[in-house]
């Protein structure tokens, strides 16, 4: 899935309404989705503004098959964004998002973690210390989840 696809899907935004948005045809938001054609330059400020992305993780946008970490990191923006730019939030609604947020953070974490224990389970033998370090961490992540 093209990390275009993926914002739009999280945000519940249509092509159209992209479309729109940055003064282009939906035909055009539909080859971006699917790779034909690149995003171009013009419209990545925008894309980041409408997205609360920052200009530093704009790359995010020219990923034509986006990762389960990829998917973590922006369900992690869209909280911070929902956070800082919903307007009237009673105190149970930040702590519920802030909740979210917290649980979308260290599921990216977790994916971390697991992925650097993956690339290291070659060398179990010889590096069980790490092994075990690795485990404890994500022990500790799971844990804090369950808080």
């Amino acid at each position: 899935m093209h990390a275009l696809d993926y914002f739009c899907t999280v945000y519940k935004i249509q092509n159209k309404q992209l479309a729109n948005f940055l003064g282009c045809k939906p035909p055009q938001i539909n080859d971006w989705k699917k790779g034909r054609r690149p995003i171009p330059k013009k419209y990545i400020k925008d894309l980041c503004d409408l997205f609360s992305v920052s200009v530093e993780q704009s790359y995010l946008f020219s990923k034509n098959d986006i990762s389960k970490q990829d998917m973590y990191q922006i369900k992690v923006l869209l909280k911070k964004a929902e956070i800082l730019h919903t307007e009237n939030l009673t105190d149970e609604m930040r702590s519920h998002l802030e909740m979210e947020l917290l649980m979308a953070e260290n599921h990216h974490k977790i994916l971390l973690v697991t992925q650097e224990l993956e690339k290291e389970l070659g060398s179990i033998v010889l590096f069980s210390d790490k092994l075990d370090s690795k485990l404890e961490q994500v022990k500790k992540l799971i844990e804090d989840l369950r808080r």
